[in-house]
């Protein structure tokens, strides 16, 4: 598999960072004031360290525990034979549609990803998709850009993503501010992706070396396995979709309230027997991990497998992921670095200090923001480091979000810490370098019409 181009990248990245923590003097900010303290250089133990402490540390396992779930998912699905069975028929029904099935793909991810935002939700899917893509007759990197190049371009213009647009409610501000705005972008986006995915997939191929499909001849009915993913999928979009935070519905909130604090006498039956699980809109990756487990399960015993075929075709499954899950937490370490400090304290902060004034001068903030997009992969991560900044810029704000959310969404589509964008290299076995020259013309488009909006604004 071809990644040591990635990790050469992030390696350097790396590099660069030590570099500037023993030049850059770190600081914090207080009530929009920024206060300096000294340099926080890292030494020649943290070189090891922290690259371990990527390894260890619960929030990025849990990531990739999420990646080998889905591939315990798939692996199971290939023991039952429904996904064998279910791609068959996609291709048989949609044998001289190829160019309509690449186009519906291109917008239903572009789409789900600007209005949920739920990036990891969206990955589930993409083996599926891509998969029927290449039975098809496309190549990989067409096969990506349909999938992972949706999800990534509909967070450049999200509209409702309660994981981007919907952080903006936290500048006092509505959801729905500059939204005609982002909803130019997001049409933009759209169609050049689309035009650029269609113009890539001119050449047919025949497709190789799948990761998570093994043909089978085994028939089995399909009913039964689509409802499961289909309930799958609207029980993740609902439950981890924020809703109180983007839209202020707190229904599922005094739902769950009704149901945790139902007691007979004074015994709280369903907050015992239910436990921790939180309300509808509140629900994580924990979450999402554990309805993986269930759904696996599930699958495995609706097309009658034994306990043993389950597991085996978990174990097959979490195989061919591991490489995504390693790259996933490879790809996390310059994101875990900006936050080992407890205080804040950041050289980030120093650079931002420098930049940010009494108002928005574009070319500057659009730097300091492209630096810690590169270093904050979690868009709510750098939103939260640049607000102490944005105290100055109060009747600013909408302009300064959605700065902040198009160029952190332009920069993840190229950068190697981008988690999106490493899954789908990893899981494609696509180059980096490749990449970069598939999605340049898109890059450089979204940038000027990017620009162009924000003028306007």
């Amino acid at each position: 598999m071809n990644k040591n181009n990635i990790l050469k990248v992030l390696g350097i990245m790396f590099l660069l960072f030590i570099v500037v923590s023993w030049i850059i003097p770190a600081g914090y900010f207080n009530n929009g004031e920024y206060v300096g303290t000294t340099i926080m250089p890292i030494g020649l133990f943290d070189i090891v360290i922290y690259p371990f402490m990527t390894l260890t540390s619960s929030v990025f396992v849990l990531m990739a525990l999420d990646i080998l779930l889905i591939g315990a998912l798939y692996g199971v699905l290939n023991k039952t034979g429904f996904y064998s069975s279910l791609l068959d028929k996609m291709v048989k029904k949609f044998k001289g549609k190829e160019k309509n099935v690449l186009i519906v793909t291109t917008i239903i991810f572009t789409t789900l990803s600007s209005l949920t935002g739920l990036n990891l939700v969206l990955v589930i899917f993409v083996p599926l998709f891509a998969t029927l893509l290449m039975l098809l007759g496309y190549d990989k990197i067409t096969a990506m850009l349909a999938t992972i190049g949706g999800i990534l371009v509909g967070n450049i213009s999200s509209l409702y993503g309660s994981n981007i647009a919907g952080y903006i409610t936290y500048l006092d501000s509505s959801v729905n501010a500059n939204i005609i705005a982002k909803l130019i972008l997001f049409i933009i986006g759209l169609v050049v992706l689309t035009l650029i995915t269609v113009k890539s997939s001119s050449k047919l191929v025949k497709a190789k070396d799948i990761k998570l499909y093994t043909k089978t001849t085994k028939k089995v009915k399909l009913t039964k396995g689509i409802s499961v993913l289909i309930l799958m999928f609207v029980l993740l979009v609902v439950s981890m979709y924020n809703w109180s935070m983007t839209f202020n519905v707190d229904l599922f909130d005094k739902i769950h309230e009704a149901v945790i604090g139902f007691k007979i006498g004074n015994f709280p039956l369903f907050e015992y027997l239910i436990g921790s699980i939180p309300a509808f809109g509140h629900w994580t990756n924990y979450d999402l991990g554990f309805t993986l487990i269930i759904v696996t399960l599930l699958i495995g015993k609706l097309y009658k497998l034994s306990f043993k075929d389950i597991i085996d075709g978990a174990i097959e499954g979490i195989k061919e992921m591991l490489p995504v899950a390693l790259m996933v937490v490879a790809a996390n370490i310059l994101f875990l670095l900006m936050n080992v400090n407890s205080e804040g304290y950041t050289f980030y902060n120093t650079m931002v200090s420098k930049t940010v004034g009494t108002s928005i001068a574009y070319l500057p903030f659009g730097i300091i923001t492209a630096i810690g997009s590169l270093l904050f992969n979690d868009f709510p991560y750098l939103l939260s480091t640049l607000y102490g900044a944005f105290a100055p810029i109060s009747s600013q704000y909408n302009l300064a979000f959605m700065l902040t959310q198009t160029i952190h969404g332009l920069v993840q589509l190229i950068v190697p810490t981008s988690v999106v964008l490493v899954i789908g290299l990893t899981y494609f076995d696509i180059p980096y370098t490749k990449w970069l020259k598939e999605i340049w013309k898109l890059l450089s488009i979204l940038l000027v019409v990017s620009i162009i909006i924000l003028i306007f604004i």
